[in-house]
């Protein structure tokens, strides 16, 4: 770490410089990262990100130096063909498989600037959108999700010539080096032309995404995401310079995203040792979701929850995940103890004793 960086931060602390301390800020984040501390740079990028004041440091040296510069121009303004989508620091929890190679790709955009068009591909609820917020996050990138309300027509022809203007306004936008720019559920748009149920029209419109891509300013940075891997064009396909393929969760790469999504809606009294302790093995009895879609029934069923009883969530999650009832016998059988028992029902402990007594003793006879 450069003493410098540092000495110049508390001084532009005590100036009140807020220019000045977030591009040093900034340089101070870059510096662990490429230092391989990702997680100081990523925490240091999330205060930043607070102070809702950060701006890219070319963009604080054109203002410098063109004080009338921070007046964007209609040329620098995107039409409602996008929209702004918020970015954030917490995105799903994913395979380390996973992690890595989207890290591979923050590096890829940030560092070596050889790759800017990427796919991702999987089912529902696997966390793409969710990475691609994290990456602009973590670049400190605006990002814009392609409007296709806006750029899909009913009228013979202009799907295609929408697209046409779409590429256009993205090659000429200005300060490409702030921006990233997502087309999330590209299915919707760029099916496969010899797919026998597709009509002319999408065919068109997906021969001007693929020559709009090829015409693209190599210094756009572009994201998809697509449920339909499999029916996305092969032309298309190969213009992409990465794909990663989310379709890669094991069991154990479920349980724990259930278990961190689940201590993300408790409160810290609420995360002790037998709260996990159940909640794992509801999970590792469960047929698990995508993380997207565990993570809904999970704040449903925390939400939903009784404050009056104050473990009753663990139940509904039971009904929700493994099985519609609470049966004390069931639940004796599948490993829980008297006291988990107890929790999941809200029967006391004596109860679940002499219910399971009862029932010994009249199956014995």
């Amino acid at each position: 770490m450069n003493i410098r960086l540092l000495l110049d931060l508390v001084r532009y602390h005590y100036q009140k410089n807020d220019v000045e301390f977030e591009r040093v800020a900034n340089e101070i984040a870059n510096a662990f990262r490429r230092s391989g501390k990702y997680e100081v740079a990523d925490y240091i990028r999330a205060q930043m990100s607070s102070r809702q004041s950060l701006r890219p440091q070319s963009l604080e040296r054109e203002v410098e130096s063109n004080p009338l510069s921070q007046f964007p121009s209609a040329a620098q303004q995107l039409s409602d063909l996008f929209v702004e989508v918020p970015t954030f620091a917490n995105p799903l929890p994913m395979p380390l498989q996973l992690d890595e190679r989207l890290r591979g790709v923050s590096l890829a955009i940030d560092k070596r600037k050889i790759l800017s068009k990427f796919l991702f591909i999987g089912k529902p609820g696997t966390g793409k959108t969710e990475a691609v917020k994290q990456i602009a996050f973590l670049l400190n990138r605006k990002l814009y999700s392609v409007n296709f309300a806006q750029l899909i027509d009913s009228r013979l022809g202009q799907t295609a010539k929408n697209i046409e203007r779409l590429f256009v306004e993205i090659s000429n936008s200005s300060y490409p080096e702030t921006r990233i720019f997502l087309f999330d559920e590209i299915d919707g748009l760029a099916l496969t032309r010899t797919d026998g149920n597709d009509i002319r029209e999408m065919g068109r419109a997906t021969t001007a995404f693929i020559r709009g891509m090829d015409k693209l300013n190599s210094s756009v940075v572009i994201f998809a995401t697509t449920n339909l891997g499999e029916k996305i064009d092969d032309a298309l396909l190969r213009r992409f310079d990465y794909v990663l393929n989310f379709d890669c969760y094991t069991k154990q790469d479920l349980v724990r995203s259930a278990l961190s999504i689940l201590s993300s809606f408790l409160a810290n009294t609420e995360k002790n040792e037998i709260v996990l302790r159940i909640a794992d093995k509801i999970f590792n009895r469960a047929k698990l979701e995508a993380p997207g879609v565990l993570r809904n029934k999970i704040r449903t069923a925390v939400a939903f929850s009784d404050p009056e009883k104050k473990f009753s969530y663990l139940g509904t999650l039971y009904k929700e995940l493994v099985d519609k009832d609470l049966d004390i016998s069931i639940l004796h059988k599948q490993g829980f103890t008297l006291r988990e028992i107890e929790l999941l029902t809200g029967k006391s402990k004596s109860q679940v004793s002499r219910f399971l007594v009862k029932e010994q003793y009249e199956s014995s006879n």
